[in-house]
């Protein structure tokens, strides 16, 4: 299985919460058991929210993997690390679920999301 975890920071002075995103998503695999190994990690440094997700440059790379299908499965840490507007957020999402990768939101009010199944 094929992972990219994407971790963003707003600012060159909040880069400190990309390990603490790191390290979330770390945690989120490692309770769905997937091996720590294919977690591939794409990070957007001092990058606005408001910015779409397709229009970053991390969020490119992400694309560009789901694209050429080398993701099956998209972490991030909180709805707000990828998303600011809630049409970038329905346009992300369903363009990953049209090409079957899962998208899984570690900390949803303070539960695990897990978009990938019916209870998501």
């Amino acid at each position: 299985m094929n992972i990219i975890g994407y971790i963003r920071a707003s600012t060159q002075e909040q880069t400190i919460t990309l390990d603490a995103q790191r390290k979330s998503i770390e945690a989120f695999a490692a309770l769905k058991e997937w091996p720590a190994d294919s977690i591939r990690f794409i990070q957007d440094d001092a990058t606005s929210g408001t910015i779409p997700f397709a229009d970053r440059d991390g969020g490119r790379n992400v694309m560009d993997a789901i694209k050429s299908k080398a993701c099956d499965a998209l972490v991030i840490t909180k709805l707000d690390r990828g998303f600011r507007r809630c049409s970038d957020a329905l346009d992300t999402v369903a363009y990953l679920e049209k090409r079957k990768v899962l998208l899984c939101i570690c900390d949803m009010g303070g539960m695990p999301l897990d978009a990938c199944s019916s209870m998501g």
